[in-house]
């Protein structure tokens, strides 16, 4: 239930220990931080507003929006900008969007209105002393319970299905991070951040993001003073949003001597009760206004225009909308009603405002624009450079707007100091703004773990095919206390060659796999790290594949490449086939990221798959830090494969060469996994450890019960004594879908009837005629029990 989060969360954020859950309740408990709204938001007005707003969500009758389709969904409180918000998105990362606006949600049936209106009752007696004492803190708590309502039908919309990333077009409510923290640790999803691009210094002084997204130069600078207070993964620029849809027309010229003043709309949220800034912030903005129309009084050939805010166009607002202005003196013809938000800029030569994020996306486009901040703190904005457009009084404002209407447009960015606002800085004429320009691509620089165990007689053979590659900038050994010649072998190739750094665990102990080549990822200094192990070696097309991933798709965090192997005897070879049915290591389906995982937990069904292999696995070192943990260190056969399929829930991976190996894994008799009795058992330990890290990190229920069939079906094929095999029974009892395979029936009926072998034979034949009865009424066997059936037969052929 959501309130038992709501409120184990605030018990971390009291006793300090969750980091990101801390900054989230102090992102909710922060004073509001529109600082020119003085007054009220100490008031109890602002509870009781937010309480109104609570019971209206809670309350509404509506019909409820489509779940959402794609693994990538666009996320904002209004659905006015729904298309844009999308287009926008899809442009960015290439992929297909859905959206979903928090203000559309509502509660489907009756029951689902009586238990939010029980949990919010029980969250507001909580909250109650906070709201009692939380003197100028009121406005942010009263948000609380706005939050929650919102969270508990956005989680509600999201369930079963397929969202896996959630760019999250971010406003000024600060209680957003509590929703933000819920669904990375919840339900596992990444969040980005795409803030708004108004320059005020406390809108964001905390974060909790997977990724925060840069789209105006100013945002560095409040990330690198801000950051302390952030739990943010990784930080990426996009151009700002609807840049592109501004455009400089080839052939023809704004409207010159035109003032057009973009209005907020936030005297309309004042008049239909949804203001929550102050009521001296509309009176801020008609001074502004009023100075526009001083400079228009004292300029005979200057004019000004009114461009409305969305909210203000709406059908049912739009009368008022043009009283409002009328009252003012501005006549019809001078308000913009129909005008589209890229055809602004040829309406005008310059854009005025008191604070909007709409200016700065004209700026960003490449057209000229001034704020007028009446009765505004000096050091409101935060922009750097920005401040050389801001006026804080009337005189300072006509100086400034005479100045600005005088100068060209690319001579404005200029003398101003405003080229870094410009996405596409150049000429004007016919430029297209939006697109960034292509910067040449750095080389790949890759860092090669190498965990060496027994493997004097290979590992010189690894080392030399990983030195030769030119992406390869350092090889590093982790000796793991072998008791073989490894060391040596290890010391003597570091001499040798400049690329290769010999690490070893404290005291020279065997460690084992996982743990060294988390050492050698630590110790890591390249941008890309790769694995190989000292058996196995590079083919000279390695790193090809990755070069073509990361050019096409820059928001990659890995690729993979197929990995063949070589036979030192027939023997061995005999020896591989019985374990494995392909040579060839790779996927045998090209998924795009967001469905590996989902394919690889058997949510969705991909006949032959295939498996990725570490030799042909690439990563960015800084994706790395998006996972809780790296390699497992307590599995000691699958802990490569354990690690890739957590990989592939954190990490956006991208197929390279597939079809082509790029290594080659050797086969010998001393390979741990060619050599391993008891294959099940593995496998069931290293699906316990997966189905361990699906209970702590939200994979959604879901995919836990897929994981947890499979672990089921590995329990019952290798429980061996009286323990395991009660262990057996209650996982197949907990997840009883793994009685679904007919392997994982007759593997249960021999457990249980070992010692009886007339009844289990009995069974499983009357199992086999059951599934085959079931297969018939279906049209067959699963794809993937006949494409088992067709490997075994050309086995044995």
């Amino acid at each position: 239930m959501m309130l038992l989060f709501f409120i184990r969360t605030f018990a971390e954020f009291l006793l300090g220990r969750k980091k990101g859950s801390a900054v989230a309740w102090r992102s909710s408990l922060a004073p509001f931080s529109f600082r020119f709204a003085r007054g009220r938001e100490r008031s109890f007005r602002s509870v009781w507003l937010w309480f109104r707003v609570t019971m209206g969500v809670v309350l509404r009758k509506r019909p409820v929006p489509a779940a959402p389709r794609t693994a990538l969904l666009a996320l904002d409180d209004v659905p006015d900008n729904g298309e844009g918000r999308q287009r926008y998105v899809e442009a960015r990362t290439g992929r297909p969007c859905s959206f979903v606006a928090l203000n559309d949600l509502a509660p489907e049936y009756t029951a689902q209105r009586i238990g939010l209106l029980i949990q919010v009752g029980v969250l507001y007696m909580l909250l109650l002393p906070l709201i009692l004492f939380g003197g100028r803190r009121r406005a942010s708590i009263g948000l609380i319970p706005v939050d929650f309502v919102r969270l508990c039908l956005l989680e509600r919309a999201l369930r079963g299905g397929p969202v896996r990333e959630i760019i999250w077009f971010y406003g000024y409510e600060k209680g957003t991070a509590l929703m933000i923290w819920f669904l990375i640790r919840r339900r596992g999803i990444q969040v980005s951040v795409l803030p708004s691009p108004n320059p005020i210094r406390t809108f964001y002084s905390h974060v909790v993001a997977s990724r925060f997204i840069f789209t105006a130069p100013f945002q560095s600078d409040e990330y690198r003073l801000l950051r302390k207070g952030w739990v943010v993964g990784d930080t990426v620029h996009w151009p700002m949003y609807r840049t592109d849809q501004i455009r400089l027309t080839a052939g023809r010229a704004t409207v010159m001597a035109t003032v057009g003043f973009i209005s907020s709309g936030n005297w309309l949220r004042s008049h239909i009760g949804k203001n929550q800034v102050g009521a001296n912030f509309d009176a801020n903005e008609e001074q502004a206004l009023g100075w526009c129309n001083s400079f228009a009084r004292n300029h005979q050939d200057v004019s000004v225009r009114i461009f409305l805010h969305p909210l203000e166009k709406r059908p049912e607002y739009l009368s008022l909308s043009l009283a409002h202005f009328g009252r003012m003196g501005f006549a019809p013809g001078a308000i913009m009603v129909d005008t589209a938000a890229g055809q602004h800029p040829e309406c005008m030569d310059v854009g005025v405002t008191l604070y909007s994020s709409a200016l700065l996306e004209r700026l960003h486009a490449g057209y000229k624009g001034v704020f007028a901040q009446p009765g505004m703190p000096a050091d409101y904005f935060m922009g750097g450079s920005i401040t050389n457009i801001i006026a804080h009084d009337e005189a300072a404002f006509h100086l400034l707007l005479d100045q600005v209407l005088a100068c060209p447009t690319d001579r404005f960015f200029e003398l101003y100091g405003l080229r870094e606002y410009r996405w596409n800085y150049g000429s004007a004429s016919g430029a297209l703004i939006g697109k960034q320009e292509r910067l040449p691509a750095r080389p790949l620089e890759v860092s090669v773990v190498i965990p060496v165990y027994e493997a004097e007689d290979f590992v010189e053979a690894a080392v030399r095919s990983a030195v030769e590659r030119a992406e390869v900038t350092e090889v590093l050994l982790v000796e793991d206390g072998s008791p073989d010649g490894s060391l040596e072998v290890c010391s003597q190739l570091e001499h040798e060659h400049a690329k290769v750094r010999l690490l070893r665990h404290d005291a020279g102990v065997n460690r084992g796999a996982a743990a060294s080549r988390n050492l050698g990822v630590r110790h890591a200094t390249a941008p890309f790290v790769a694995f190989l192990d000292a058996d196995d070696r590079y083919l000279p097309n390695r790193f090809s594949g990755e070069r073509e991933v990361w050019s096409k798709h820059p928001d990659a965090d890995g690729s993979y490449g197929a990995v063949g192997a070589h036979f030192h005897s027939p023997q061995e070879r005999v020896l591989f086939d019985e374990v494995f049915a392909h040579t060839l290591t790779t996927i045998r389906r090209t998924l795009p990221p967001d469905n590996l995982f989902p394919a690889f937990i058997g949510l969705a069904p991909v006949l032959d798959l295939g498996h990725i292999h570490l030799n042909g696995l690439t990563l960015r070192r800084s994706a790395l830090e998006k996972m809780p943990f790296l390699f497992r260190d307590d599995i000691t056969i699958g802990e490569d494969t354990e690690f890739i399929i957590r990989a592939s829930a954190y990490l956006r991976l991208y197929p390279g060469s597939i079809e082509e190996p790029v290594a080659l894994r050797g086969v010998h008799a001393g390979n741990r996994i060619t050599r391993d009795a008891a294959p099940a058992r593995s496998r069931w330990i290293m699906y316990g450890a997966l189905l361990e890290w699906a209970r702590a990190h939200e994979v959604g229920r879901v995919g836990f019960r897929r994981i947890g069939e499979v672990y089921a079906g590995y329990a019952v094929k290798s429980a061996a004594g009286r323990i395991e095999q009660r262990e057996a029974w209650s996982a197949v009892r907990r997840f009883p879908g793994a009685l679904k395979r007919l392997d994982n029936v007759e593997a249960l009926v021999d457990m249980s009837f070992s010692r009886m072998k007339a009844i289990s034979v009995s069974l499983k034949w009357l199992s086999r005629v059951i599934f085959k009865v079931a297969w018939g009424m279906r049209g067959g066997p699963p794809p993937e029990v006949r494409a088992s059936w067709e490997r075994l037969r050309q086995r044995t052929a």
